[in-house]
């Protein structure tokens, strides 16, 4: 027997034996002559909580959540900001590396940081960073 007439008989099986099952779910949902649909009441709380946050690059935290929590590197209060991220990426010496949701920031061009109004990271001193 050829290929293809093997593959046209299987197609054409299973084609009647799903006409047959699609049917019988016709059939079934006419038992049920009112066609009462059951409810679904789905509830939620909208407001994201200091602390809780959906995904990394959403959320709002409180002024006393900064001061309540411990630091051990000044990098870390940009930390807070959703989606950034903050390495040390070679030791002592140098800046530090920043993340904001995965893409790496370079030094002073792509991310701006100022204490005051003063710049704390600018182009020409990319080393120069807190």
């Amino acid at each position: 027997m050829d290929v293809n007439t093997v593959t046209a008989k299987i197609l054409v099986t299973t084609l009647i034996a799903s006409s047959f099952s699609l049917g019988m779910g016709a059939a079934m949902a006419l038992d049920d002559p009112e066609g009462d649909i059951e409810h679904i009441r789905v509830r939620g709380d909208s407001s994201v909580k200091d602390g809780e946050f959906i995904s990394a690059s959403q959320g709002w935290v409180s002024g006393d959540t900064l001061i309540e929590r411990p630091m051990l590197r000044a990098g870390e209060i940009l930390e807070f900001i959703p989606g950034m991220m903050v390495t040390q990426h070679s030791g002592s010496g140098k800046a530090n590396q920043y993340f904001l949701r995965g893409f790496n920031l370079d030094h002073g061009t792509d991310f701006t940081v100022s204490v005051d109004g003063m710049p704390v990271n600018m182009r020409s001193h990319g080393y120069g960073q807190v």
